[in-house]
């Protein structure tokens, strides 16, 4: 073979060498980028996935069912009126007419209920994750506990909710019938400001009523029908504003 033909075989070579290697990298190029497009889709499912199973506010928007429990007194379970009466029926309604959400509400609650014993039946409960809890009680505290009594079961309540599950978001209420005692009522409202939780003061929205408390209740205590209203009405107030507002909830 003359050495042009040598020369010429060589160049066929180096260039087929060069050919080999830069289509490789080219493939190892296109195979990276369909590694990240599928990682980067992989994200988006799942950050998909965790908004939809996320706090209640994005399941209400998107009419997922909510679960919710109530924690407290007579009050809490709206004794003394009809079923269609109860506050806690009305938001369940509410939340479907106006969201389109389900919600199951599961109400634990005695008559004489304090603080302490609904800390104690909370830790009872077989199910203790929720989407919400509202807390309702205060009432018989200020007859038979001590202030200090109150600030400890109130705020380890709050601790054992929390610590069941951190996406769980606290409503904490003050109950309308506390007219006359002032300290027990500030505690919850610094117990919640403290730990970031939504409150509602009922004694503020019975006064906006400008009804005559005899007409929000029955017997002092209780309230009545007119009164259980103004309840639902101030909790869907809340939850309305939290989730215009895109509340954050902290752990």
């Amino acid at each position: 073979m003359s050495r042009r033909g040598q020369i010429i075989i060589i160049v066929l070579l180096v260039i087929s060498v060069v050919g080999v290697l830069l289509f490789g990298q080219y493939k190892d190029n296109k195979d990276a980028q369909k590694v990240l497009l599928d990682n980067q889709k992989l994200l988006e499912t799942s950050e998909i996935k965790d908004t939809s199973n996320g706090f209640i506010y994005d399941k209400i928007s998107k009419k997922q069912t909510v679960s919710i429990l109530v924690l407290g007194d007579a009050q809490a379970s709206s004794e003394g009126v009809a079923q269609g009466d109860k506050w806690t029926t009305k938001v369940k309604a509410w939340l479907n007419e106006k969201y389109g959400s389900l919600a199951t509400i599961n109400i634990v609650a005695v008559p004489t209920q304090n603080a302490q014993a609904s800390l104690e039946g909370y830790k009872k409960l077989d199910v203790k994750s929720y989407d919400l809890v509202l807390i309702c009680l205060g009432e018989r505290d200020t007859a038979y506990t001590s202030l200090n009594g109150f600030k400890t079961s109130y705020e380890d309540l709050i601790k054992a909710i929390k610590a069941n599950n951190a996406a769980t978001d606290i409503m904490t209420m003050v109950e309308g019938s506390i007219r006359l005692n002032r300290s027990f009522p500030q505690a919850i409202l610094d117990l919640s400001s403290q730990y970031n939780l939504l409150n509602v003061d009922v004694r503020a929205e019975f006064k906006k009523s400008n009804l005559p408390y005899y007409k929000l209740s029955t017997n002092g205590i209780l309230p009545s029908a007119e009164g259980y209203n103004i309840y639902a009405l101030t909790v869907e107030n809340s939850i309305k504003n939290a989730i215009e507002s895109n509340r954050k909830i902290t752990p």
